[in-house]
């Protein structure tokens, strides 16, 4: 739904009589046609991040007060697990645990995305620490907040500005540009 509510837009299809998705919050697809493009990462992470934190306020609607609490009761049972493979079984990305009886297996739902809101929340603090940014904000939420407003409204301009202001010109076409997560994470780690 998070992305359904951002902003969206077509473009038609000039051979054909019909339209495909050009943007989709901050992701946005080239226009020669390819299915690459631009803010994909950064994107999933911010749908993550704001799913996440929808899902906290949904603790308090008593409607879905015993599936919180089913899955808290199993988070416990299975914080000390490892999986067959060595790895914890819990990694408190998990939003919904279930055991089911039938084929006598746990049902782990989690979260997604680790390592794009990992670079989503270095870019962050990045921005929130540079030097030209002293003073500027009263926490790392109002940076997020910048982010959040560019994916919903579309409208991009004071976000670029915000990075290159804070890296050099030319950052935030980079950033835009890096379509490797891995590339992306080490674009982001070497800013400064």
């Amino acid at each position: 739904m998070i992305h359904f509510k951002s902003y969206n837009s077509l473009k038609k299809i000039e051979d054909f009589n019909s339209f495909e998705t050009y943007r989709v919050g901050l992701e946005t697809k080239k226009r020669d046609g390819s299915d690459q493009g631009y803010f994909k990462t950064l994107n999933e992470a911010i749908v993550e991040k704001l799913t996440i934190r929808l899902l906290k306020e949904l603790r308090s609607y008593p409607i879905f007060k015993k599936e919180f609490e089913q899955t808290d009761k199993f988070r416990r049972i299975l914080l000390d697990k490892e999986t067959n493979k060595g790895e914890t079984l819990i990694n408190g990305d998990e939003f919904y645990i279930n055991f089911d009886q039938e084929k006598s297996k746990w049902l782990i739902l989690r979260f997604e995305g680790i390592q794009e809101r990992r670079i989503l929340n270095k870019l962050e603090e990045k921005i929130f620490t540079s030097e030209r940014n002293k003073g500027k904000f009263k926490n790392k939420e109002d940076i997020f907040n910048m982010f959040v407003e560019a994916a919903m409204t579309g409208k991009i301009v004071r976000l670029g500005r915000l990075i290159d202001n804070s890296f050099g010109e030319g950052t935030f076409r980079k950033v835009a540009e890096e379509s490797d997560i891995n590339k992306l994470e080490e674009l982001i780690d070497g800013l400064g």
